[in-house]
């Protein structure tokens, strides 16, 4: 099975993926053929990069080159909508199209939105598979969208820890990290006047109106590095959600879980799908402080329960949710929709 993609991963993720497929993003282009000539100043050359690496050329890279494979598979969802849309005008049933990250928001009334989802409809008709992180996700999609539901496969996230281990660094500190989605309004009166402080890692457009209070430090945009080591010296991580059709916060989650730490998760459509409350991680409702307040403190004297949780989760995070055994879920299922074996 001869597998198209724009789908990158670091290599010591998931060697795996880089064998079986082959990425667009690699191939030769005329913007990178370009953009290495002598002539061209380098503010040029940037830009030139930049245009190459947008979703419709991408897409359109995609589209060039589909007819050397058995099936193209995409993870960028605006690249995946693009060339579902060429594929849709021009290409008629060809090699079928895989589609990993279906982001859709939720529904609104406004007249802008229904052109929008109307515009989406027709386009993702053209999919000929979709995978969802939830099994919310599936039915909602396929009721908004007026796709049958066996065009849609759950599959569950990954960690993006290579090595998924026990850190057993503990600086005292509570830890909460994300943008899409985040609660922090609700994070922030369920940590006022708690008697540790909490670490928050996010951006300024997320933490925007919010009273912070004396004991919260928060990092704007820091590196991911930085990020990773403040969640490896983290005593719990605390992820507040939003309400909301998208799964979201998974990343965080997944990583936290992957260094055995024990997490409290607002129960949302993701976590659900993850979390076992009180064995692998802590649920709690959404938008409502004093609940979050009260999982938080549960923990903070309980060495022992936050070991104990930590480990729960490792483990599964090692059984069910690596990042091999994503690609190798992936690659199952693209194997189906071309009937071929793979090489």
């Amino acid at each position: 099975m001869k597998v198209l993609t724009e789908y990158r991963i670091i290599k010591s993720q998931c060697p795996l993926w880089e064998e079986r497929t082959h990425n667009v993003r690699y191939f030769p282009s005329w913007g990178s053929r370009l953009s290495r000539q002598a002539f061209i100043p380098p503010p040029l050359r940037k830009f030139i990069q930049h245009i190459d690496n947008l979703p419709v050329v991408i897409a359109l890279r995609l589209f060039k080159n589909k007819k050397d494979y058995d099936i193209v598979i995409t993870g960028d969802f605006k690249a995946g909508i693009f060339y579902a849309l060429f594929r849709k005008l021009f290409a008629g049933n060809s090699c079928p199209h895989l589609l990993l990250d279906l982001m859709l928001d939720a529904e609104r009334q406004s007249l802008r939105w229904r052109i929008k989802r109307f515009i989406q409809k027709k386009i993702l008709a053209s999919v000929d598979c979709m995978l969802v992180f939830s099994r919310s996700e599936l039915e909602y999609y396929s009721r908004v969208l007026n796709i049958s539901a066996d065009k849609f496969r759950f599959v569950p996230y990954h960690t993006n820890i290579t090595q998924p281990q026990m850190i057993s660094a503990n600086a005292g500190y509570l830890f909460s990290a994300g943008k899409s989605g985040r609660d922090y309004k609700t994070l922030m009166e369920a940590a006022k006047n708690l008697p540790v402080e909490l670490i928050v890692v996010s951006d300024r457009a997320s933490m925007q109106g919010i009273k912070i209070p004396s004991n919260v430090k928060v990092y704007y945009d820091i590196s991911y590095d930085n990020y990773l080591e403040l969640l490896k010296d983290s005593m719990v991580v605390v992820l507040p959600l939003s309400p909301h059709i998208r799964s979201l916060g998974m990343v965080v989650m997944l990583e936290a879980m992957a260094l055995g730490k024990p997490t409290i998760n607002s129960r949302a459509i993701s976590n659900v799908e993850f979390i076992n409350d009180g064995e692998n991680g802590l649920l709690v409702e959404m938008e409502n402080p004093q609940a979050l307040r009260e999982k938080i403190l549960s923990l903070l004297d309980n060495s022992e329960e936050c070991n104990r949780i930590g480990r729960n989760a490792l483990a599964d995070v090692k059984k069910h949710w690596s990042f091999e055994k994503y690609v190798r879920s992936v690659l199952s299922i693209a194997q189906e929709l071309t009937s071929q074996g793979l090489d």
